[in-house]
């Protein structure tokens, strides 16, 4: 009997529903890695002036980060960061979220002390990071 096709018998529809609910899932997942993906840029960085120090001894930045949603404006969207610390490269330090304004804080001074640093945005917003924040590598 073996070579003869076998009349009557059911193929099963468990394989194909099972494959294609294994493809639709990875199908999912990649449309939802894809829209939460990010470009981030660095708007604008600041260094410390030579007039202030801190007792860790270091030169420190203030940056601006952009994070924009690929998915944008369907997932996520635009915000910021402002990144505080002593690596110029930006690849550690305090952060704080600056999605307060209303509208893209690019525009900011600073004004830096022996108590912290404070970041005044073109809106009138003003944030207050204090020095133990973002000295000694954080």
């Amino acid at each position: 009997m073996t070579g003869e096709p076998q009349v009557g018998r059911r193929r099963s529809w468990r394989g194909p529903a099972v494959g294609g609910l294994l493809v639709g899932m990875v199908l999912a997942i990649l449309c939802v890695g894809a829209l939460s993906a990010q470009g981030t840029t660095v708007v604008r960085t600041i260094q410390q002036p030579t007039s202030v120090s801190y007792p860790d001894n270091s030169t420190h930045y203030v940056a601006l980060k952009r994070y924009v949603s690929i998915g944008a404006p369907v997932v996520g969207g635009t915000h910021y960061e402002l990144w505080l610390g002593r690596d110029p490269q930006l690849g550690y330090g305090h952060t704080v979220a600056v999605d307060i304004t209303g509208t893209e804080p690019e525009q900011f001074e600073t004004d830096w002390t022996e108590q912290g640093v404070r970041v005044r945005f073109a809106s009138g917003h003003e944030i207050f990071v204090p020095a133990r924040s973002f000295i000694g590598g954080r």
